[in-house]
């Protein structure tokens, strides 16, 4: 967000770093790109506004059947690995897409 650099100036020409990049990308008027944004972010509900604190789903592992599952897949036992059922992102959007597959038909080839 441009409009947070202790740099930025509302003007169409502003030279800090964040607008210089969006401008480099194409963007005519950052403040304004920037502007129209966050009243499109305002407007999400807090689920999905990525301004909001993290949701709480109340679907989370225990700690000890998290350890658990942690200790199973680090040791290569043969064991039960319960399925976590959190649905709230951590890092990254990889982490909140789940592909279930039979391991013993997966291959590397594309």
């Amino acid at each position: 967000d441009p409009q947070q650099h202790p740099r930025h100036k509302t003007q169409c020409n502003c030279a800090c770093p964040p607008c210089r990049t969006d401008r480099a990308l194409g963007c005519e008027s950052p403040h304004k790109c920037a502007l129209a944004a966050q009243k499109i972010i305002n407007k999400l509900t807090p689920k999905t506004n990525p301004n909001t604190p993290g949701h709480t789903d109340g679907l989370s592992l225990t700690h000890t059947r998290k350890e658990k599952n942690n200790e199973t897949r680090t040791n290569g036992m043969k064991g039960i690995i319960t399925f976590d059922p959190m649905v709230t992102c951590k890092t990254d959007l990889a982490e909140c897409f789940r592909i279930f597959t039979d391991p013993d038909q997966l291959s590397d080839t594309p």
